[in-house]
Parts: structure tokens; C-alpha cells; sequence
């Protein structure tokens, strides 16, 4: 049986709420339908990873910085916040759980949570590397499955940086959303 690990895109309140700084449309479905796909693929799933963007006040790609974005995911914020739903749910079922912190790079935007990976491949495991969370072990015999916010951009990154690295990585296309 290949074991899964989903990775849950910047599932953040400023991204799926219609009250949030930089609402994605239809985002507010997405911890519904990503719940429901853990229930169904519990057997398999070996770990639940969550990115988040986390900027600081100062961040150079927010607009009144000169940059593109409006004011979102601030550092220890309601906006910032993902839902509890789904770490309950893990913890109910028994999955594992890891959290990757992204966003905070001072010369570039960083849309991709695994773009600072070391690239290093033990036997068993390989470790992917987020911007302040330190190291994540994951199987590289899994399968990656990616959902999450926003597709255009985040999401379509971190497949972009775990292709580098992975054989086995899918979106899950029911659970993404796009900005355009």
C-alpha cells in the first residue's frame, strides 16, 4: 500500500474567509472538503503538513512597502490562524501533524513553503526545509498530495519546489482555489 502525505497549502482565515485581507473565492469550502478526504484516505495517510505564510509588518511585498500585496498573514494574527477543524480531526484519527512557516524572506517573495530545501536524501527519509520551521522528515516513497490556497500562486509553488525533490506529487484539484 503507498502511504500519503497531504500538504495543506496556507489554509489561513486572511485567505478562506470572505472577511479576510486577501480572500480567495470559494476558499471557505476548502476545510470541509479537505476533511472529508482525510476521513476517506485515513488508512493510508501517513502525515498532515499545514504551510503558512508569516510576515512581519515590514514585509517588502506588501503594498504600503511598495509591493504587490494587500496586508495579510501578520505574525501571531486572527489572519494568520488556520482552522482547528483539521488538527482536531488528525488528532481524532490518529495523523501526524507538522506545521511550515514561509513567507519572511527579506529579498524576495516567497510563495513556495519548501523552496530552502537542503536537497539532502537519506535513505529513508528526506528532509524538506521551511524558511523557520526547521526540518520536516518525510518518506520519499509516499505519495505528496497538495491542496490548499491560492493555486495560481502558493500552491503551484510548492509543487514546483517538492518536484525538485519527489517523484509522487499530485494537487488535489477539488481543494484548491485560485486569485484568478
Amino acid at each position: 500500500m503507498i502511504m500519503k502525505t497531504l500538504i495543506i497549502v496556507d489554509l489561513q482565515k486572511d485567505f478562506i474567509s470572505p472577511s479576510g485581507t486577501l480572500y480567495v473565492k470559494g476558499g471557505e469550502e476548502l476545510p470541509g472538503i479537505i476533511g472529508e478526504w482525510i476521513k476517506e484516505n485515513q488508512e493510508n495517510l501517513r502525515k498532515v503538513i499545514f504551510t503558512v505564510d508569516w510576515h512581519k509588518i515590514g514585509d517588502k511585498s506588501f503594498e504600503i512597502n511598495g509591493g504587490t500585496w494587500p496586508i495579510h498573514c501578520l505574525q501571531y494574527s486572527e489572519g494568520a490562524s488556520l482552522p482547528d477543524s483539521l488538527f482536531l480531526l488528525c488528532k481524532e484519527l490518529g495523523i501526524n501533524t507538522e506545521v511550515i512557516y514561509k513567507g519572511n524572506v527579506e529579498d524576495h517573495e516567497e510563495y513556495g513553503a519548501f523552496e530552502r530545501n537542503t536537497g539532502r536524501t537519506p535513505w529513508e527519509t528526506l528532509k524538506l526545509t521551511g524558511y523557520m520551521s526547521g526540518v520536516v522528515e518525510v518518506k520519499p516513497s509516499d505519495e505528496f498530495i497538495v491542496c490548499g490556497v491560492a493555486g495560481d500562486y502558493c500552491v503551484k509553488e510548492a509543487i514546483g519546489n517538492l518536484k525538485k525533490y519527489l517523484k509522487n506529487v499530485v494537487a488535489l484539484e477539488k481543494a484548491i482555489r485560485y486569485i484568478g
